[in-house]
C-alpha cells in the first residue's frame, strides 16, 4: 500500500506575503493583479486600504500609468480619453466622451473642464475636480474673473503642501490655481480656490505682458511655486501661493518661444523646460536657484531623437507634446503617431496612432492596487455617450 501523500506546506504567513507583495513594481500593476487572483487571502491583503498606503511608501514615487488626452472626434466637439502606458487590466481601462477635456492633473487628481459654451447645453460651464481611484469628482464654479474673455489655464494639488507626501492626500482638501489673460483690461488675472472654504479668492494682476496665451501642457510645480508658460513671449509666469505673488522669468536665451515647449521638474526638484529644435535635437534646460532672482538656466541634456525614431518620423519634424515629472518619460508627436519615450533607458515604450487628433496630452501618475476603481472614466451623469 502506498503511504499517503505529504501534507501541504503551511501558508506563507501574512506579514511574509505582504513584505514580498510590496516589493512589486508599481510600473507593471497587472502583477499585483494576478497576485489577486491566487486565493482570497491574498486578495484581501492587496485590495487593503492599508495595502495601497504602505505600497505607496514603500516605493515611494509614483509611477507614470498613462496620460489623459483631450481629442477631436468632431468639428467643434471634443472627448476626453485614457491611453495606458503600462499594464493596466483591461477592464480598468474606459473611455467616456462628452463635453470635457482635460486641464490638469498633480498630487492622483484630475481637473476638468465641462463645456457648454455654443452648444446651447442645460448646463453653465465649470470646472471639476476628478479622483480617478474613487470615481469622485466635485463641482467648482468658475471665477467670476472668468467672465472677461480670457485665454485661460489651471492647474490642481493638494493644500496641505510641504509637509504632505502626497502618496494618498486625494480625499483631502485641493487647491486650484486659475490664470489668465484679460483681454478687456488688458492684463493677467489670477485667482485661487479652496475646497476648504468652498470659495475663490480675491484675484491678483499684472499688466507686465502685453499678451499672453496660457497653455494647459505648460505647469510645473516646484515647492511652493507654479509655473505657467506663456504662448507668443519669451516669460513664464510664477506664482508662489505661500506669498500670494506674481513674477516673471524670462526662458532660456537660446529658446524661441516660436519653438513648441514644455515645462518640466529636474531630477534635483528644480525647474526644467525642453524643447526640440534643428527638427531632431531635443535641448533640456535646468534652472539653477528657483528661489533667487538671479537665477539662470543651464543647458543640461542635448538628445538625438534620431537614435530614438523611426527614420519616416524624424523626416516629418517631431513636436514635443509632454514631459512627466520624475520619470523621464517625454512625448513626442510626428505625422499621425504619438511616441513615448522613456528617456532613461533611450527605449520607445508606446506607440499611438491616429495622435492627429490628440491635442492636449496630461500624464497621470498614481500608484494602482487591486479593488480602485482607477480610470473608469465614469461621468455617467454629465457625459454624453
Amino acid at each position: 500500500m502506498a503511504p499517503p501523500p505529504p501534507p501541504p506546506p503551511p501558508p506563507l504567513p501574512e506579514e511574509l506575503v505582504e513584505e514580498i507583495l510590496l516589493r512589486f513594481p508599481p510600473d507593471d500593476p497587472a502583477r499585483l493583479v494576478q497576485a489577486a487572483l491566487v486565493c482570497k487571502r491574498w486578495c484581501a491583503i492587496v485590495s487593503g486600504a492599508g495595502f495601497r498606503r504602505r505600497f505607496g511608501k514603500f516605493h515611494r514615487a509614483p509611477p507614470l500609468l498613462g496620460f489623459v488626452s483631450n481629442v477631436r472626434i468632431q468639428r467643434q466637439r471634443g472627448a476626453v480619453e485614457f491611453v495606458p502606458t503600462c499594464s493596466l487590466p483591461a477592464s480598468q481601462v474606459h473611455s467616456r466622451k462628452g463635453h470635457v477635456r482635460v486641464v490638469d492633473a498633480h498630487h492622483g487628481r484630475v481637473l476638468l473642464h465641462r463645456i457648454s459654451a455654443g452648444w446651447s447645453l442645460p448646463w453653465p460651464d465649470v470646472l471639476m475636480v476628478w479622483d480617478p481611484t474613487t470615481d469622485v469628482q466635485e463641482e467648482v464654479p468658475f471665477p467670476d474673473v472668468a467672465q472677461y474673455k480670457l485665454d485661460w489655464t489651471a492647474a490642481v494639488l493638494c493644500a496641505a503642501g510641504g509637509p504632505c507626501d502626497h502618496i494618498d492626500c486625494r480625499p483631502g482638501p485641493f487647491l486650484i490655481v486659475f490664470v489668465g489673460y484679460d483681454r478687456e483690461h488688458v492684463e493677467t488675472v489670477l485667482c485661487t480656490y479652496s475646497s476648504s472654504t468652498a470659495s475663490w479668492s480675491k484675484p491678483i494682476s499684472s499688466n507686465q505682458l502685453p499678451y499672453g496665451r496660457y497653455m494647459s501642457r505648460h505647469v510645473a510645480h516646484v515647492e511652493s511655486a507654479l509655473y505657467f508658460g506663456v504662448l507668443m513671449t519669451d516669460h513664464i509666469l510664477k506664482f508662489d501661493w505661500e506669498s500670494q505673488e506674481i513674477s516673471w522669468i524670462q526662458m532660456p536665451p537660446t529658446c524661441s518661444s516660436k519653438w513648441p515647449y514644455v515645462l518640466t521638474t529636474t531630477e534635483g526638484g528644480g525647474l526644467g523646460l525642453a524643447t526640440i529644435h534643428e527638427s531632431s535635437k531635443l535641448y533640456m534646460w535646468s534652472r539653477n536657484d528657483v528661489s533667487q532672482v538671479d537665477a539662470t538656466w543651464t543647458q543640461s541634456r542635448v538628445i538625438e531623437l534620431k537614435t530614438l525614431l523611426p527614420v519616416h518620423a524624424v523626416l516629418a519634424s517631431p513636436r514635443l507634446f509632454g514631459f512627466t515629472v520624475g520619470t523621464g518619460v517625454i512625448f513626442v508627436r510626428s505625422n499621425n503617431v504619438l511616441f513615448v519615450i522613456d528617456l532613461k533607458t533611450y527605449k520607445v515604450i508606446k506607440e499611438v496612432s491616429m495622435a492627429s487628433e490628440i491635442y492636449t496630452i496630461i500624464p497621470y501618475m498614481s500608484f494602482y492596487t487591486p479593488g480602485t476603481t482607477l480610470l473608469s472614466f465614469g461621468f455617467y451623469k454629465i457625459l454624453d455617450e
